[in-house]
């Protein structure tokens, strides 16, 4: 997958980086891929301190608690899962926008990989 994400300072060259994640994906744990948010270990080092992009993959059952954030975007390229307080399933390919969010809890109703952004600022 790929994805631009803005950088928090201005004047800053465009920067490209790419991981393989495969081998810290364990499932029912959340993974930080990609953050410049201080103090988060992550495969890729992002230009935003604002930013941190978490991958999952949840067998049938599993749950997973998404990190409190003033803005989070949840998206779902494969599976079906359902997300606390909200009366909907998601399925493949279907996202979803978070908004000053205590922790949110997802459980996967199928075998299921979710990227979620966990983002402490508005661009």
């Amino acid at each position: 997958m790929q994805m631009w994400v803005a950088p928090d300072t201005s004047g800053l060259s465009p920067g490209y980086a790419e991981a393989d994640i495969t081998d810290l994906l364990v499932d029912g744990a959340l993974v930080a891929a990609a953050s410049g948010r201080p103090g988060v270990d992550a495969a890729v080092t992002l230009a935003n301190r604002f930013a941190t992009l978490h991958v999952a993959r949840l067998t049938p059952g599993q749950r997973v608690t998404l990190p409190a954030a003033p803005f989070g975007h949840l998206y779902l390229p494969t599976g079906r899962m359902t997300v606390a307080g909200i009366d909907a399933e998601l399925e493949a390919g279907d996202a979803l926008r978070l908004t000053a969010e205590a922790t949110t809890e997802v459980a996967a109703i199928e075998a299921s990989e979710m990227l979620y952004w966990e983002m402490h600022a508005a661009l």
